[in-house]
């Protein structure tokens, strides 16, 4: 789809867990593409978000465990999309960091009379996880969820949420997508009226 890291694209879809999963592309397939090649893409990608995260040495989270995480994600979002059941080993999955990442959020009462969630004793890879894992919950056990939506271009399956009143957004973006679609099926529609002369 792109041949950079797309970071500022992926950060369109309109929920920070979905913008984890959309850091790639083509999921499970030969033409799969990957944008977290390491631990400092992860880093990079969420001080780009808005998520200040420090690299940690001595995490005990491996990249290849994240990308696990990720990719039950995009399963279990694919499956709802498309209104089927998500493998009970994904949602098994999901259910272990959920638990993980609960354990480490604390409720704090600012000076301000507000509360707020912050999570503890967790940096690097594990923040990333957490962060993205709890988001995610709380996306699927909302209203919202019902608004998500899969890129409708062929060379794309990222996710976002369709706030359009009419609910008619078809694509991720349309400063990549929408616009090759549209010029795609212009050039079809030309070369059919070119047949018929």
């Amino acid at each position: 789809m792109y041949k950079d890291k797309p970071f500022e694209l992926s950060n369109s879809s309109g929920h920070i867990s979905l913008d984890f999963i959309n850091t790639a592309n083509f999921h499970g397939h030969v033409n799969h593409q990957e944008w977290l090649q390491s631990e400092l893409d992860v880093i990079e990608w969420a001080n780009f978000i808005g998520l200040s995260v420090e690299s940690n040495t001595r995490s005990t989270l491996s990249l290849t465990e994240l990308i696990q995480l990720r990719e039950a994600m995009y399963r279990i979002t694919f499956h709802a999309v498309n209104q089927t059941i998500a493998d009970k080993e994904d949602m098994r999955v999901l259910n272990k960091w959920i638990k993980k990442a609960q354990e480490q959020v604390e409720i704090l009462l600012r000076q301000d009379g507000v509360f707020s969630k912050q999570l503890t004793m967790s940096d690097g890879l594990t923040k990333v996880a957490f962060t993205v894992v709890l988001s995610f919950s709380e996306l699927i056990m909302s209203d919202l969820f019902q608004k998500v939506k899969q890129c409708n271009s062929d060379r794309c399956e990222w996710f976002f949420i369709d706030h359009t009143k009419n609910k008619s957004k078809q694509w991720c973006t349309m400063k990549i997508c929408g616009n090759r679609e549209k010029a795609k099926r212009f050039y079809q529609s030309s070369r059919k009226e070119k047949g018929r002369i």
